[in-house]
């Protein structure tokens, strides 16, 4: 199953959020694939984050996916 998601981040949080992504911790991919998504990418145009997920098709209605959200 392919999900798209669309995301802001706040102007002022920008550099923030690219210190943040530049290294996905470990814990953090496990933690995305253990709730069914099989790969996750995200480009950033200004504040705009476009996001693809790849996922099982149960993954969406997983207590991993809801929590880990």
């Amino acid at each position: 199953m392919r999900v798209a998601l669309h995301t802001k981040v706040r102007a002022d949080r920008v550099e923030e959020y690219e210190a943040a992504h530049r290294e996905v911790p470990v814990a953090l991919t496990d933690a995305i694939r253990a709730a069914g998504a099989t790969s996750w990418t995200i480009w950033r145009s200004g504040t705009d984050l476009f996001h693809v997920l790849e996922c099982r098709t149960t993954a969406a209605s997983s207590p991993n996916w809801r929590s880990s959200r």
